[in-house]
């Protein structure tokens, strides 16, 4: 019997727990530390909202799968380093959309954080600092488009110039397909255990505190993603500034200045030529002046 996946099916189903994601496995220098191991895993894959929670350190909003792991990884400084995500864990059902929905277009970053105790339970009041970051290319293709080409891969290198000693790596999908409304980027995110050995003595000055380091009304967080088939692509002048602090650069320490979190609001204003509507447009409708919105279709209409 033949089945026939339409539009509004495929939407619906974009729009549940089957779209989403869950780092599970952590990779040092190629090699795998297994599954779940040294990671505090989420007890499902549904994201974070609130950006101003707790739960936006290392989740666990809903708990975590039991037991949580009390393993920790030991890295060297400098390692290559994969964070490896899935739609599901080991004993759920399986999902067509691993290992995120198409849809689900935005940055991936990571973060570590000094700690007496990689396996402490206790996150809140740490300093992060952030050690990678992508965002939208040249190309116009997003971090979570490379994502899905490498089968849910992240990979990259741990500074090789920070201090030894245990610290928790923060990694973060931004998912900004439902961004334009209140609260409506979706972050999805683990913390693994680690160990660094080898190292410098560089402490990171552009450290950033979670709760505190994100804005629900900052330009990052709050913009609308084309991310259906059909809609309008973003201008080719479209520049898209990734949230939270710069990246630390062992090779340019000029940089590693102290950093203080600034909103820059998102604009409600669309210039000549840009999507002010259509069936599959989710944001703004205000046309700079002269402009006005201009429906060319039922998919499409245009500030001119």
């Amino acid at each position: 019997m033949k089945i026939a996946l339409t539009l509004a099916s495929f939407s619906a189903l974009l729009s549940t727990g089957t779209a989403h994601s869950i780092f599970q496995e952590l990779h040092v220098n190629g090699v795998t530390q297994g599954h779940a191991v040294g990671i505090r895993v989420p007890k499902n894959n549904y994201p974070v909202e609130d950006v101003n929670s707790k739960d936006i350190i290392c989740h666990g909003k809903w708990g975590f799968r039991l037991p949580i792991s009390d393993k920790i990884v030991k890295v060297p400084a400098g390692a290559n380093v994969t964070a490896e995500w899935h739609s599901y864990l080991p004993g759920d059902q399986y999902t067509l959309l691993d290992p995120i929905a198409l849809n689900h277009k935005g940055p991936i970053v990571a973060y570590l954080a000094k700690v007496s105790d990689a396996a402490q339970s206790n996150v809140e009041g740490l300093k992060w600092f952030k050690i990678y970051e992508d965002g939208l290319d040249r190309n116009k293709v997003w971090a979570t488009e490379k994502f899905i080409q490498a089968k849910g891969m992240v990979g990259f290198r741990l500074p090789k110039c920070i201090e030894p000693g245990q610290y928790l790596l923060r990694v973060e999908i931004i998912a900004l397909h439902l961004a334009h409304r209140n609260a409506g980027s979706q972050h999805f995110l683990s913390c693994a255990q680690l160990e660094i050995t080898g190292g410098g003595s560089v402490k990171p000055a552009a450290l950033a505190n979670f709760p505190g380091a994100y804005n629900n009304a900052d330009r990052s967080l709050k913009l609308w993603v084309p991310s259906e088939v059909g809609a309008y692509p973003l201008p080719n002048d479209f520049v898209y500034h990734i949230p939270g602090p710069p990246v630390l650069d062992c090779d340019n320490l000029s940089t590693n200045t102290p950093w203080t979190p600034t909103v820059i609001p998102a604009s409600d204003v669309i210039q000549k030529g840009g999507q002010c509507g259509g069936r599959l447009y989710g944001g703004p409708t205000k046309c700079e002046t002269p402009s006005k919105c201009v429906k060319r279709d039922d998919e499409l209409s245009l500030c001119v």
